[in-house]
């Protein structure tokens, strides 16, 4: 059975990279602090696994989406709205970077997934249908 990147699989690809991270936030919160974010940032367990929750829902609807008999507007739909979230994920990223607020050395490589990621996103979101 070979794979390909349907609309599908891509939106499991967004699931699957939005529950890692809130995996990792509420399962370990002092150690995805220390490994994303620069020493002199304050830890709050309570403040990741908050921040965990959203993206716990946001990955578990594309899962759902992604398994459901659904129309190809709505998959199109989550699509672009996934790339916008990655978009904006990167942008915010790069930026704490540059601000001392996350690590350079794993916030540049987290930017530059996010922003591929979120770029395939937008392109198949917004891809014509074949014919």
């Amino acid at each position: 059975m070979k794979w390909e990147l349907s609309d599908e699989n891509l939106l499991v690809v967004t699931g699957v990279g939005n529950a890692l991270f809130a995996a990792h936030a509420m399962a370990a919160p002092k150690h995805f602090h220390n490994t994303y974010m620069s020493e002199a940032q304050t830890f709050n367990p309570t403040a990741w696994r908050w921040f965990a929750m959203p993206i716990a829902c946001n990955a578990s609807q594309n899962f759902v989406l992604a398994a459901s008999d659904t129309n190809k507007k709505a998959l199109k739909n989550s699509l672009k709205a996934a790339g916008v979230g990655w978009l904006a994920a990167a942008g915010f990223t790069a930026y704490n970077v540059q601000e001392g607020i996350q690590r350079k050395e794993i916030g540049l490589a987290n930017a530059a997934g996010m922003a591929l990621l979120g770029g395939l996103c937008l392109y198949r979101g917004c891809q014509d249908e074949e014919k």
